[in-house]
């Protein structure tokens, strides 16, 4: 392959990087690492953060079920796309359920139970899979 070859490769490589981030593309990719956070943080029933920070028990056991889920509702309302706002610089995590901000920051009567905020583990994760993302889109132009 020549010189002008590549570089024509190259430049649609860029050209398609360019309209993955400045597209849906790279808030897609944050949607779904942030999915895989959330749903993790639900399983190990505690956050992710610099730390892992374990929810407090329930002051009545309850067998059998995860801490704050009894139908999971609060877990499943984050599967939905209305629960990811893009906007121009990233994405907005929210949830239609009236606890679960108090459930996430907790209140006089509710414990913090955080399941999303500021992570360096999330973080990573979706730089990890962004630059996967760009790997891939350069490669495919040189097929």
């Amino acid at each position: 392959m020549n010189v002008f070859k590549w570089e024509r490769r190259l430049r649609k490589g860029f050209r398609e990087v360019e309209k993955y981030i400045s597209g849906d593309g790279i808030r897609d990719t944050m949607i779904a690492e942030t999915k895989i956070f959330i749903d993790g943080n639900f399983r190990k029933q505690g956050f992710q953060g610099a730390s892992f920070k374990r929810w407090p028990a329930r002051k009545q056991t309850d067998r059998g079920r995860a801490i704050l889920v009894k139908r999971g509702d609060l877990r499943d309302s984050f599967g939905s796309p209305e629960s990811y706002v893009k906007h121009k610089t990233g994405v907005r995590i929210v949830s239609n359920l009236p606890y679960a901000k108090k459930h996430n920051e907790g209140s006089g009567t509710t414990p913090k139970r955080q399941y999303i905020g500021d992570s360096p583990v999330l973080s990573k994760a979706i730089v990890k899979a962004i630059e996967e993302d760009i790997d891939n889109i350069i490669k495919k132009s040189f097929r």
